[in-house]
């Protein structure tokens, strides 16, 4: 979801095979600590402003 999106642009949800949510077209990406995912978030934010 970082990447650059107008932020009236509509996000799916799905369902997978295990009965899990998830946001269709959303990147994952794994961080080390709890600094790197609130930057992340950050960014995130910042991108749909």
């Amino acid at each position: 979801m970082l990447e650059t999106r107008n932020a009236l642009t509509k996000l799916d949800t799905r369902i997978d095979m295990n009965n899990m949510v998830y946001v269709d077209g959303a990147r994952e990406i794994e961080v080390e600590n709890s600094d790197e995912a609130l930057e992340l978030f950050c960014k995130g934010i910042l991108s749909i402003n």
